[in-house]
């Protein structure tokens, strides 16, 4: 993992997408061991890459086309998928310690100004900090981000995963039900994606099963 995360680090934009990769399946392997230090592991990645995934894109490509500054960030969506096979690990007492910064850099990353497919990658790991979300909650923010990347507009696949992902968040309470009602009915209704209008309908029916046990808010 050591060895990965200096890879990561090196300018050659191959070396680094291939050291993120055999960093990726070491996470998804260690996730899957009983008794790993989750904590451990989780503080030596985020350390290196959450930086990198919450970064502005005109940060990196100033350093990405000067040679004379530093190696520019590792990129960003691969960042972001290593951090989510990381998360996996943690166990709710981790969560509940490292969840904020997760969830405000998960933020940062769904902005509009990201590439879709770093949105994309930050909504598959927005999946699973919900999987295991701090004893707190979700902060509302990060349900703001992500209805936003609901209407990505360069990717079909990016919002029907943020669809799908709110559909959950909606039934445990962590978003607004009613912005998100609003942003459902438009999209099965008039996205121009059928996978899109399907998720739509799907997590339209979660919404509205959960509203019927508990007000909307």
């Amino acid at each position: 993992m050591a060895a990965a995360l200096a890879g990561a680090a090196r300018r050659a934009p191959a070396y680094r997408a291939a050291a993120l990769k055999a960093l990726q399946e070491a996470l998804q392997s260690f996730a899957a061991l009983p008794g790993v230090a989750g904590g451990a592991v989780w503080e030596a990645v985020a350390a290196a890459l959450l930086p990198a995934a919450a970064q502005p894109p005109a940060a990196q490509a100033a350093k990405d086309e000067d040679e004379d500054a530093p190696p520019p960030p590792p990129p960003a969506a691969d960042s972001l998928r290593c951090l989510a096979a990381g998360w996996a690990a943690l166990s709710q007492a981790e969560a509940d310690a490292h969840g904020p910064a997760f969830a405000a850099a998960l933020a940062a990353a769904l902005q509009p100004d990201r590439d879709w497919a770093v949105r994309g990658a930050a909504v598959e790991a927005a999946a699973a900090l919900a999987k295991r979300p701090p004893a707190a909650g979700l902060p509302p923010a990060l349900g703001v981000a992500l209805l936003g990347a609901a209407g990505e507009p360069r990717a079909a696949a990016v919002r029907a995963a943020a669809i799908e992902l709110l559909g959950g968040m909606a039934e445990a309470g962590a978003v607004d039900r009613e912005a998100l009602a609003a942003a459902l009915v438009k999209a099965e209704a008039a996205d121009a994606n059928g996978g899109v209008r399907a998720a739509a309908a799907r997590a339209l029916e979660r919404l509205r099963a959960a509203a019927g046990a508990a007000p909307m808010e």
